[in-house]
């Protein structure tokens, strides 16, 4: 059977659509060919899309050719021939349709040419999308002009008819159609004039239009490029048509063409050449080596041969009626999408870089133009495409999007991205519409409007999109749920890509509650996507979430290996409050570039917010400032804040203002390449936030400067103590804050934001289950203020299995769980100790730290479920204020140590990299059976021999394990590599060290006697090791003091160590056996 194929994609700036007829109809099924499926999805990427480098290289293009290339429309000078297709009165010889055909070049004129842009007996069907009309036709219609021309014969004077057309021309008009009617009389008589009035308002209504049909034929000799190109896109997509279609197999001997001219001979080469190439590429990444048969191209045509008849700028007509010519016309709507991306199949690579690399960067070429892929962007991509739940972790400006594009682009399957921000889809959408030419993508916003987006998933849904980028809020939504597994049913979906990764995790600084269910609500609904997790910033304890609640292992979490950005230089400035806006407005003086310039502050309003800053800047220096915060000053006055964020936005993204300030809420996936400086004004609240917003210079690549603008507080040991220990009280922190003169002042004041009180926290989820969800099964409940927080609190809490959102009333649908209190106190203990295995109800009766605990534990006077939820709140607060106080610490003491921008980049590099301390420590922190592996971090293997780490390598371990300690405050491997680590760097403890490892030791003591003895051996061993005699000595007392105090413990160590304190507790234990002796019984040393 053959069919009339339809395309819309190609290498030009031209009319795209395009119609092959006489293909056979029997195509294989996509899983039968995916490496012809993949290859056939990057061809139709974009209506058009850049040639590929084989291309390029042989026609002597740069890649930017199509942004440079003008807009033009072929047509060719042979008329159209609608002469068995146009109707008439055969018994009485009268044909006015087609006599108005004829005549119809002569009342256009000069512009004659547009009469071969009307298709004769068009169904109705085609122009409006009602099943009403079905086997209907127009006479005559214009997809260009839209206009329908109308031949009324004598049966259109009848009353029920004329009701009938004007059904149809009101229909028409609602989708943007003119009709214009004309009697079979005016026609015979030749009474045009009321018709050439009409068409001449047609013609300047579509002007703009016709005239890339005039540019065409005032000089066709200027567009020969569009010309080939075309040519040559067309030939493509027919061979893989005929191969699909088994008219043509890679297996047979030889194939033979039969084209018209040599021109089109030679376009039939270099489309058969580039295929090949195609072939050869991503036939590699199958470990499959295909190449096309011998290839023959004659000028006569045989029926032997196949034969094409490919004219570009004829459309299609009456003519093409010979089934042994394979034709190939251009299509009259220009405006259809025909285009589906294969999406069948899922394929399971075995991609290694040694072996595939190559073909790897090809692809890279043909998306993106780039020779070479960026630090980390290989290993992301051959995990992931290797069917590997991959979390992929690049710093600010490493190419995230990239990875997952390029993987999709190699599965002929469907995907979806799930992005947290309404900017960021539409930049991605953006970027790659306008820099790479591909559409076969788009997204779905709150923003859209809603038909839109209906239509927007439903080409989800028919495979006209590759992907889809969409909000993690959809998923809460039962019909979008029941859409995703209606597409799993019918097709495959390859890969759920979670960008900023981060927000999945309630630890995380953009923690977004529509991400909560969300790894669970994927793996139900479409449960063949492999997770592909991106993120540029992640805490230890975000990046344990995200590999928890996507079931990642520690090995496939990739990165880069070296996260330095050579190209940026680090600055730290020093002013007191009254210097600090004159030395900021030095600064920028001094940094003017015709470059965008950014300063970041910690908040929107007040002296030193980003809305004040940037009046100043402003005043004094005259240059064109914004600002942009999430939430408006106070004393910034507009109607429509989104609409002026979004102004400011695009204003930056184009150059129009010299300087932005901006709180943390700008710049999430904001891809601007030329930024040149970056100032902090004020000590950043973590080294986290930091790197990713000084990494928003110099993404080129160029050089960039990145400055800290702050005030010094001259903290003593009890203030900081009080700022920065372990166990300090919020009072205590606040009432040191007030007396701060430096910027620690108003960071800290920032320390409870987004926390409550944790007695009201605790009463308001209590009350909200007994009042809305105390009975069983589904509940509805309203979408107001907090309630969706509550719901994931009570799901922690094991009372909520699931919740959707319905936007349309403002509900949430709840299904509960059955109260239970065993499961209820199971779920908050299980939870807790993902990040602090110590925390168990023991710990609470037994810790001192914990009495605030068992104080509400104890109590009689309330329900169960209010104790549970206090642990659980008062464990997530406690933890919350204690990870900020510790990432602040790092930041604050990086600032003050700063020594120059190769020492600072040091530490930042050592602070971000995934080594092999980093993996074993993910192996043994909050890991309560592989503690007895902590000793492993002190340890080099090279060359099947372990030797001990060097000094410098002790101090990198120090700052790797500042970041583990932002995460876990409890954890014993943790803390007593911690303490350890101190005493070989520094020769002491800090108070702090001294608490961690004290807190370590006692709980290690407290474990069974085989392993708490195996932990002391390993103690001692790696002591002796690292430490000096006076080290031991310290150790020696915190071990013998927090618990190791048996006679076999003092003796361990007093043999490794051979220390004055071990010695002296062992003399005690001695004579405390004498006295016992005088009494009566045996001397210690005959036992």
């Amino acid at each position: 059977m053959f069919l009339m194929l339809q395309y819309n994609t190609g290498y030009a700036k031209v009319n795209n659509h395009f119609v092959i007829k006489n293909v056979s109809h029997k195509s294989s099924k996509t899983s039968d060919n995916p490496i012809l499926s993949i290859i056939q999805n990057f061809i139709v990427r974009g209506n058009p899309t850049i040639a590929t480098p084989f291309l390029r290289e042989k026609l002597h293009l740069k890649r930017s050719y199509l942004h440079e290339m003008a807009d033009v429309r072929f047509i060719q000078n042979s008329p159209t021939d609608w002469s068995h297709s146009i109707r008439g009165d055969d018994v009485n010889q009268f044909y006015p349709a087609l006599t108005l055909y004829k005549e119809l070049r002569q009342i256009y004129n000069k512009k004659g040419f547009l009469v071969d842009l009307f298709i004769a007996e068009c169904p109705l069907t085609h122009i409006i999308p009602d099943s009403n009309f079905e086997k209907q036709q127009v006479d005559f219609y214009s997809p260009l002009l839209k206009l329908v021309i109308e031949v009324d014969g004598i049966n259109h004077e009848d009353r029920h008819q004329q009701k009938l057309d004007q059904v149809r021309d009101k229909f028409l008009s609602k989708y943007g159609v003119t009709v214009i009617r004309i009697s079979t009389a005016q026609i015979k008589n030749k009474d045009y004039r009321n018709l050439t009035i009409k068409l001449r308002e047609n013609y300047y209504t579509h002007e703009s239009k016709i005239k890339l049909f005039e540019k065409y034929l005032e000089n066709p000799s200027s567009y020969q490029l569009h010309y080939q190109l075309t040519e040559i896109y067309r030939f493509q997509m027919l061979i893989i048509e005929l191969v699909k279609g088994e008219q043509l197999q890679f297996s047979d001997k030889q194939w033979d063409f039969a084209v018209s001219t040599q021109q089109q001979a030679q376009s039939l080469q270099l489309a058969l050449e580039d295929l090949n190439k195609w072939l050869e590429v991503v036939g590699k990444l199958f470990n499959d080596s295909i190449a096309l048969p011998k290839i023959y191209v004659h000028s006569s045509m045989k029926k032997e041969y196949i034969c094409i008849d490919n004219l570009v700028g004829k459309y299609w007509d009456d003519t093409l009626n010979d089934p042994s010519i394979i034709y190939i016309r251009d299509d009259y709507f220009e405006e259809n999408n025909y285009r589906t991306m294969n999406t069948g199949y899922i394929v399971n690579y075995s991609i290694k870089e040694d072996q595939h690399l190559s073909s790897l960067q090809y692809l890279l070429n043909v998306l993106y133009g780039f020779n070479t892929f960026n630090a980390g962007q290989t290993d992301i991509i051959i995990n992931t495409l290797n069917r590997n739940d991959t979390v992929g972790f690049l710093p600010t400006g490493g190419g995230k999007s990239l990875t997952y594009q390029i993987c999709t682009f190699l599965q002929p399957a469907i995907s979806f991205v799930v992005a947290p921000i309404k900017s960021l889809m539409v930049d991605q959408v953006r970027s790659l519409n306008d820099k790479h030419f591909v559409d076969c993508i788009d997204y779905i916003n709150g923003d859209l409007p809603p038909q839109i987006a209906s239509d927007n998933l439903k080409g989800f849904t028919e495979g006209k999109f590759l992907f889809l980028v969409i909000s993690p809020e959809r998923f809460q939504q039962q019909e979008f749920r029941n859409r995703i597994q209606m597409i799993q049913a019918n097709k495959q979906f390859a890969y759920a890509v979670i960008d900023e990764a981060h927000c999945l995790s309630e630890w995380g600084h953009d923690f977004r509650t529509s991400y909560l269910a969300l790894a669970r609500t994927i793996r139900r609904y479409a449960p063949t996507a492999t997770f592909l997790a991106l993120t540029a910033t992640a805490s230890s304890k975000v990046l344990q979430d995200i590999r928890n609640e996507l079931d990642i292992s520690s090995q496939n979490v990739k990165t880069i290996s070296d996260f330095t950005r050579k190209e940026l230089h680090f600055h730290v400035v020093e002013a007191t409050r009254v210097e600090k806006q004159d030395k900021l407005a030095e600064i920028v003086n001094e940094n003017k570039k015709p470059y965008p310039l950014i300063i970041f502050t910690q908040t929107a309003g007040g002296h030193s917010g980003c809305f004040k800053i940037s009046n100043q800047l402003r005043n004094q220096l005259g240059l064109k400032t914004a600002f942009y915060s999430g939430s408006k000053p106070k004393d910034f006055e507009t109607q429509d804040f989104a609409k002026y964020k979004d102004n400011v936005q695009s204003s930056f993204m184009n150059n129009e203002l010299d300087v932005l300030v901006a709180t943390k809420a700008f710049g999430m996936g904001i891809d601007k390449s030329d930024v040149r400086s970056i100032i902090h004004y004020g000590i950043p609240s973590s080294l986290e936030s930091y790197y990713q917003e000084a990494g928003r210079a110099g993404r080129d690549r160029s050089d960039s400067d990145c400055y800290i603008l702050f005030t010094k507080d001259g903290l003593s040991d009890n203030q900081r103590n009080i700022l920065f220990g372990l166990n300090t009280k919020l009072d205590e922190i606040e009432k040191t804050t007030r007396v701060l003169q430096g910027d620690l002042n108003s960071i800290m004041f920032l320390m409870k934001k987004g926390l409550k009180d944790v007695d009201e926290e605790t009463a308001i989820v209590s009350d909200f289950y007994f009042n809305y969800l105390r009975d069983n099964g589904v509940v509805h409940i309203p979408k107001q203020s907090d309630n969706e927080k509550i719901v994931y609190r009570l799901a922690l809490l094991g009372l909520v299995d699931d919740w959707v959102i319905e936007w349309k009333t403002n509900t949430i649908i709840v299904n509960l769980n059955e109260y239970d209190e065993d499961n209820i106190k199971d779920s908050v203990f299980k939870h807790i100790q993902k990040y602090e295995s110590t925390f168990t109800e023991s710990a609470i009766y037994n810790n001192m730290e914990l009495l605030d605990y068992l104080k509400v534990y104890e109590s009689h006077s309330v329900s169960p479920l209010y104790k549970y939820a206090y642990i659980l709140l008062k464990w997530y607060n406690d933890n919350v204020i204690y990870s900020r106080k510790q990432s602040l610490k790092n930041m604050f003491n990086y600032v003050l140590q700063f020594e120059d921008s190769d020492d600072f980049q040091h530490k930042l590099e050592t602070y971000f990299k995934r080594n092999d301390d980093v993996y074993l420590l993910e192996k043994t922190v909050a890991i309560p059976h592989n503690l007895n592996n902590w000793w492993k971090i002190y340890y080099v293997d090279t060359n099947d021999k372990t030797v001990p780490k060097n000094d410098n390598e002790i101090k990198d371990l120090s700052i790797t394990l500042s970041r583990f300690l932002e995460s876990y405050k409890n954890d014993p491997a943790l803390n007593l590599i911690e303490g350890i680590t101190t005493l070989v760097s520094s020769g002491s403890l800090t108070q702090e060290s001294k608490q961690r490892l004290i807190h370590s030791i006692k709980h290690i003591t407290t474990l069974e006697d085989g392993l708490r003895k195996e932990l002391l051996l390993s103690i001692v061993d790696v002591a002796n090791e690292f430490l000096m005699q006076e080290e031991k000595l310290i150790l020696s007392k915190i071990l013998i003091t927090n618990g190791y105090n048996s006679i076999e413990d003092k003796k361990i160590v007093n043999k490794s160590f051979e220390d004055k304190f071990s010695y002296g507790e062992l003399v005690k234990h001695v004579s405390s056996k004498i006295k016992e002796v005088r009494i009566g019984g045996e001397y210690p040393w005959d036992n």
